[in-house]
């Protein structure tokens, strides 16, 4: 196999970060509308005692962990905080707020 040149490897490296990114996307877009689709039939976050699902508590813990970090672009962050009002909150048993 022959070596690349640097710019060769450059343009390389930069379609590999593309891909990424167009991956990650997807990928996050998929999780919010799992999410969105949770939420509209239990009208609350998914919860560790939930079997099937603790995919997407885990998911919202990292996105709520990348706002903290103020890391989640702008778009995503306004998405994910129209979601989380959007949920009924229950609070001392089942009491709905």
């Amino acid at each position: 196999m022959a070596k690349l040149s640097k710019e060769e490897r450059k343009k390389y490296y930069e379609r590999q970060k593309a891909l990424r990114a167009k991956g990650n996307e997807e990928k996050w877009i998929k999780h919010y509308n799992e999410l969105k689709a949770y939420v509209a039939e239990n009208h609350q976050f998914p919860n560790k005692h939930k079997k099937g699902f603790v995919y997407l508590l885990n998911w919202v813990k990292y996105t709520r962990k990348k706002i903290k970090a103020g890391t989640l672009t702008e778009e995503r962050k306004v998405l994910f905080e129209e979601l989380e009002a959007s949920r009924s909150v229950y609070i001392r048993g089942n009491k709905k707020e």
